[in-house]
């Protein structure tokens, strides 16, 4: 089984990461987070007509589930920006995904910033603060 899990919130180009433990629960935690974030990063109107979407932590998926908690892999879920949980036993390449992510949120900010719009959604919706909040309320942060 796996040690470690990188959790990454996507919304346009802002990304908060953070490398957890993986622990018995984490399907189950994982779930709770996913609604919380989802909650959050929707609008209102969102919220009103579309059911959760747990992406590759869907129950339909238990295979994949299985696999990927015991040899490492990733977990998608695309719905108003994006969750990954990136899986492995090695520390050392989720820091460097951590990396690779920063690099590609650097450049995204680049293009993005002219947008009003954008910049006001990022803020309204991804609060580095509130994310990592909602992190921490159901992992063990690394």
């Amino acid at each position: 089984m796996v040690k470690y899990v990188l959790i990454v919130s996507q919304y346009y180009h802002s990304y908060v990461q953070k490398i957890c433990m993986v622990q018995d629960d984490f399907v189950e935690k994982s779930r709770k987070m996913i609604e919380e974030l989802e909650d959050y990063k929707r609008d209102t109107e969102e919220k009103k007509t579309r059911p959760v979407y747990y992406g590759d932590l869907n129950e339909k998926y238990s295979e994949h589930i299985k696999r990927v908690l015991e040899e490492g892999g990733r977990f998608n879920l695309n719905d108003a920006g994006d969750i990954y949980f990136e899986l492995s036993d090695s520390m050392d390449y989720l820091v460097d995904e951590v990396v690779e992510y920063t690099k590609k949120s650097e450049e995204c900010y680049k293009i993005n910033r002219k947008s009003k719009r954008i910049m006001e959604n990022v803020s309204k919706h991804h609060d580095k603060s509130v994310i990592t909040d909602m992190i921490k309320k159901h992992f063990l942060v690394i």
